[in-house]
C-alpha cells in the first residue's frame, strides 16, 4: 500500500515538474526540483524491494529445525524457523 502510494506520488511529481521545466518559463526552477525529487523517489522504490532481499540457498547441506514456530501476521499462515550454523542464516519455511 504505502509503496504503490509512492510510486505515483513520485510519478506525478515527475510529470507535474516535467510540465512546470517545459510549460512555464518562470516556473522552471520549481519545476526542475519536483522532477529530480520525483525521479530520485520513483528510483529508490523500484529498486528498495529487490536490494534488501536476503539470498537464501535452501538446498544447501546444514539446515536445523530450532522447534520456534509462529502464525504469520500478514499472511496467516503456520511458519516455521530453521537455522544454518555454518553461515547463521536463518529461514522461514510454511508447516504444510
Amino acid at each position: 500500500m504505502l509503496k504503490r502510494f509512492l510510486l505515483v506520488a513520485a510519478a506525478v511529481f515527475v510529470l507535474s515538474g516535467a510540465t512546470l521545466f517545459f510549460g512555464n518559463y518562470y516556473l522552471w526552477p520549481l519545476g526542475s526540483q519536483w522532477f529530480i525529487i520525483g525521479a530520485v523517489v520513483l528510483v529508490a522504490v523500484i529498486f528498495e524491494s529487490s536490494r534488501y532481499r536476503p539470498k537464501i540457498d535452501r538446498n544447501a547441506a546444514g539446515w536445523e529445525p530450532t522447534g520456534e514456530r509462529f502464525v504469520d501476521p500478514t499472511s496467516g499462515k503456520l511458519l516455521e524457523v530453521r537455522y544454518n550454523p555454518t553461515n547463521g542464516e536463518r529461514d522461514y519455511i510454511e508447516v504444510r
